[in-house]
């Protein structure tokens, strides 16, 4: 536990000097918030949803994917493998961090849409955070299936800004206006269903049932599992 303490605050601060991942946590919100602040409080309260994945979309390839890749190209995670469950703390530690700087985002652009106007219907702060905190977990499952196989720092960022984009453009649309040959392709993803759960608890919109939303992302964090077995440390 001292030592998962001690790792958790040295890579908390390298974290912060991040400015890219700095940005995402503390200024994205405020730029989508600026972006919406002159439509109507109906646009925001769509966009809502879309911008919460969002957040932890790209939170989660930062976190889990360019941030993992590059300690690897510079040789870090090789020489904490050697060490006896040091690897397993690395990737413990990066993920709580990036989930405690997601929940810090999210708070900021719920709260600003919410002081703009924005109608949340039904809303269930517990399960808000549950949703959160399970969507969170299955995009850094996801980032880390990719991390486990590439070395290369340039690649891992190329791939961040493809997949982030399409990603993100894929969670906003309501799942029920998706072509119903496309839908099961897209629903594997992780950032699908956990749009529909959002529009479900925010909106009161959705296609499908929440406990399948929640199957789907449950087993994105279940499949990482024997991956991790595997990781490529250097």
């Amino acid at each position: 536990m001292k030592k998962f303490g001690n790792l958790f605050k040295i890579r908390l601060k390298i974290r912060f000097r991040e400015l890219d991942f700095v940005f995402i946590t503390f200024a994205l919100p405020l730029v989508i918030i600026l972006l919406n602040s002159s439509v109507s409080s109906e646009k925001i309260e769509w966009f809502l949803p879309g911008g919460i994945v969002m957040i932890i979309t790209i939170s989660a390839l930062l976190g889990c994917l360019s941030s993992i890749v590059s300690d690897k190209s510079r040789g870090i995670l090789k020489l904490l493998h050697i060490v006896p469950g040091s690897s397993v703390i690395y990737l413990l530690c990066e993920m709580l961090i990036t989930l405690v700087y997601t929940l810090m985002s999210i708070s900021i652009l719920t709260g600003a849409s919410l002081l703009l106007g924005a109608k949340i219907k039904e809303f269930n702060i517990l399960f808000f955070i549950l949703t959160i905190v399970l969507g969170s977990l299955a995009l850094m499952s996801f980032a880390l299936i990719i991390a486990s196989f590439i070395n290369n720092e340039k690649i891992a960022n190329a791939l961040t800004s493809v997949l982030g984009t399409t990603l993100v453009v894929l969670s906003f649309p309501p799942i029920e206006i998706i072509p119903s040959t496309f839908k099961p392709f897209i629903y594997a993803l992780p950032t699908v269903p956990l749009s529909d759960i959002l529009h479900q608890a925010l909106l009161g919109t959705g296609g499908i049932s929440i406990t399948i939303n929640f199957i789907i992302l449950t087993s994105w964090i279940v499949i990482v599992i024997p991956i991790i077995k595997v990781f490529k440390w250097k």
